[in-house]
C-alpha cells in the first residue's frame, strides 16, 4: 500500500484525509471518531480497533450520566474545571464551558484513589540598562510567578489519572516569593509595581484556599485524612510582611512547620474557617426558581485529646489547614443541604447553630480517632452572597414586593365593591322590608274600611211596621227597602 494511497477508519467507514488519519495498533481512526475518546486516554497507538469500538460504546453510555449530573460545587478558574454531584457522590472534570457536549467522563467518589497538589515557582531574574548594557542588581531581583497543578488519581478502564491548572494562566506575585514553610512568606524590598503584586498575592492565596478545601472535598469522600497545598509542598498562605495581606484563617492557616510541638492537653485553640468557593444554594420563592452563590466563614473550637498522635501527625499548628479544610467542606455540603430543603437565604442565619452542629458531628469522631483532636464545637460566623447573586436576589424580592401590592391594591377594591355591594342589599333588604309593612300596613287600614264599607251596607228602618234592617226587604213584615 502506497503512502498516500485512500485510507478509511476502521470505525465509522469513512474516508479520512491526508492529515487526519489516527493510527491504531491494527488499524486506522478518523479525527471525528478520535474526538469522541476520553479526553485522559493515552493508548490509542496501543489499542486495537476493536478495543477503541468498546470505549466508543461506554462514551456513549457515559453520555446519559452526563446529562443527569447535577452540578453542586466546581473548582476552578480555568476552562478546565472539577465539578461534584454531591447528591449522587460523583465528579467529573470538564475541559470547556459546555458541560452536557462535552460528555466529560462521570466517576464515583470510589474510584478515587488520591489526589496530589503541587504549585510550581518560576522566577525571572530583573535587570536594568546601564551604559547601553543590561546588567544584575546587586543584590540580585527577581519576579516570582507560580502556577497550580492538581492530579486525581483514579481506577479506571481507560486511564489512571487526571491533571488540570486550578489557574488559568501563572501568578504573578511580583518580587514577593511565596513560601508557606517556616514563618511564612518574606518580601524582598523592590520597586516592582506594588498594585499588581498586591492582586497576585491575593488571587495566589484565593487558590491555595481553593486547592485545599478541593483536596479536603475529596479525601472526605474518601475517608481519609488531606493535608493541601501548605502542608504537602511546603508551600502556605503568604503575605507581603508587616502590611498585614497575611489570610489568616478563612479556609487555611499558615503553616508552621511539621517540627511544631503539639499544644498542651486540654487547652483550647480556635480555627477559622471559610469558603474558598462559593457554594451554590438553590431557592424557590413564589414560583421563580433559582440558585444563589454564598459564602461563609467560621469558627472551630478544639483541644488536645491524645498528644502523642497530634505529635505523630506533626502537631497541631502543622494540622490546622487540614483542619480547616476538612471545616469547610463539612459546612459547604451542610449549607447546600438547606438549600435542597428550600431554606430561605433571609432564614439561613437561623440556622446557624444547627449547621454547626451538623458539622461537629460529621467530623468529631474521625480527627479524635485520626489525629488525635477533639472537636468540641462550630460556630458558623456568617454568610454572603457574590455581588451577582444580590442584585438577583434583590430584583427577585422587589418583584415579589410589586406583586404583593398589586395584589393588595386589586383585593382592597374588590372588597370595597362586595362590601358597597353588601351594603346596598342590606339597605335595600331594610328598606324593602321597612317599606313592606308600612306599605302593607297603609294598604291594610286602607282597604280594612273599604272593604268594611263596601261589605257593611247602611242599614234602613222599615215605615210599614219600624223594624231596622239591612236587607233589601224588612226581615219582619217583608216591606221592601225604600230606593
Amino acid at each position: 500500500m502506497g503512502l498516500f494511497d485512500k485510507k478509511f477508519c476502521d470505525i465509522c467507514g469513512e474516508k479520512i484525509g491526508l492529515l487526519g488519519n489516527r493510527k491504531l495498533e491494527d488499524g486506522n481512526l478518523c479525527k471525528n471518531c478520535a474526538r469522541k475518546l476520553s479526553p485522559w486516554f493515552d493508548e490509542r497507538r496501543h489499542s486495537t480497533v476493536e478495543q477503541i469500538k468498546k470505549q466508543l460504546a461506554y462514551r456513549e453510555e457515559n453520555r446519559s450520566q452526563a446529562s443527569a449530573f447535577n452540578i453542586t460545587r466546581s473548582f476552578g478558574k480555568d476552562s478546565t474545571k472539577l465539578y461534584i454531584d454531591d447528591n449522587a457522590r460523583k465528579l467529573a472534570v470538564n475541559r470547556g464551558t459546555d458541560f452536557g457536549s462535552s460528555n466529560p467522563d462521570i466517576l464515583d467518589f470510589s474510584q478515587v484513589t488520591g489526589c496530589d497538589l503541587e504549585i510550581r515557582e518560576d522566577r525571572r531574574e530583573l535587570t536594568k540598562t546601564v551604559d547601553g548594557r543590561s546588567v544584575s542588581y546587586n543584590p540580585p531581583r527577581y519576579e516570582y510567578s507560580y502556577d497550580f497543578k492538581v492530579t486525581i488519581r483514579v481506577n479506571h478502564q481507560y486511564f489512571d489519572e487526571m491533571r488540570f491548572d486550578l489557574n488559568s494562566s501563572s501568578v504573578n506575585t511580583g518580587e514577593t516569593r511565596m513560601n508557606g514553610g517556616g514563618s511564612g512568606a518574606w518580601h524582598v524590598s523592590s520597586s516592582f509595581g506594588m498594585n499588581s503584586s498586591r492582586r497576585g498575592i491575593d488571587e495566589y492565596n484565593e487558590l491555595v484556599q481553593m486547592g485545599n478545601e478541593l483536596k479536603a472535598t475529596i479525601d472526605s469522600r474518601r475517608g481519609v485524612g488531606t493535608t493541601g497545598f501548605g502542608a504537602q509542598q511546603g508551600f502556605g498562605t503568604g503575605g507581603l510582611s508587616g502590611m498585614g495581606m497575611g489570610m489568616a484563617g478563612a479556609g487555611f492557616a499558615q503553616q508552621q512547620g511539621f517540627g511544631a510541638s503539639a499544644t498542651s492537653s486540654g487547652a483550647v485553640t480556635a480555627i477559622r474557617f471559610g469558603s474558598a468557593n462559593p457554594v451554590l444554594y438553590p431557592q424557590n420563592a413564589g414560583g421563580n426558581s433559582f440558585t444563589l452563590e454564598l459564602r461563609f466563614t467560621g469558627s472551630a473550637s478544639v483541644s488536645v485529646y491524645n498528644p502523642a498522635l497530634v505529635q505523630n501527625c506533626g502537631g497541631l499548628e502543622a494540622l490546622k489547614n487540614t483542619l480547616a479544610n476538612e471545616l469547610s467542606a463539612a459546612a459547604a455540603e451542610a449549607v447546600y443541604t438547606c438549600g435542597t430543603q428550600q431554606v430561605p437565604f433571609a432564614q439561613l442565619n437561623a440556622k446557624s447553630q444547627e449547621i454547626g452542629s451538623q458539622v461537629t458531628s460529621a467530623l468529631q469522631g474521625k480527627w479524635m480517632s485520626q489525629y488525635g483532636i477533639a472537636l468540641q464545637y462550630v460556630e458558623m460566623m456568617g454568610f454572603t452572597m457574590s455581588q451577582e447573586s444580590q442584585q438577583m436576589y434583590n430584583q427577585i424580592q422587589n418583584m415579589q414586593m410589586q406583586q404583593g401590592f398589586a395584589q393588595q391594591q386589586y383585593q382592597q377594591p374588590q372588597q370595597g365593591f362586595a362590601q358597597q355591594q353588601y351594603q346596598q342589599s342590606q339597605q335595600g333588604f331594610a328598606q324593602q322590608q321597612y317599606q313592606q309593612p308600612q306599605q302593607g300596613f297603609a294598604q291594610q287600614q286602607y282597604q280594612q274600611p273599604q272593604q268594611g264599607f263596601t261589605q257593611q251596607p247602611m242599614s234602613w228602618v222599615c215605615p210599614a211596621c219600624g223594624c231596622e234592617n239591612s236587607g233589601k226587604f224588612c226581615q219582619s213584615c217583608g216591606t221592601p227597602k225604600p230606593q
